[in-house]
């Protein structure tokens, strides 16, 4: 699964506005098909950020929710 988060504001890449820090504060959340193949193992690779030169993330959170059978 590919997601884009595009930043509210569209300043350029190390300018933030304060709709920018507040949807960074908010968080994303990202809904994978009912019909999604299923996984043992999630890997999560970050392109691009929204900061000046920024190729790291923190992730703070991640719940998945759905059959595990």
């Amino acid at each position: 699964m590919e997601h884009t988060l595009i930043k509210p504001s569209g300043l350029p890449v190390g300018q933030l506005s304060q709709e920018d820090r507040d949807k960074g504060a908010e968080g994303e959340h990202m809904d994978v098909p009912l019909l999604a193949p299923k996984v043992r193992y999630i890997r999560i690779k970050i392109l691009r950020t929204w900061t000046d030169g920024g190729y790291a993330a923190n992730i703070q959170e991640m719940r998945f929710y759905g059959n595990d059978k």
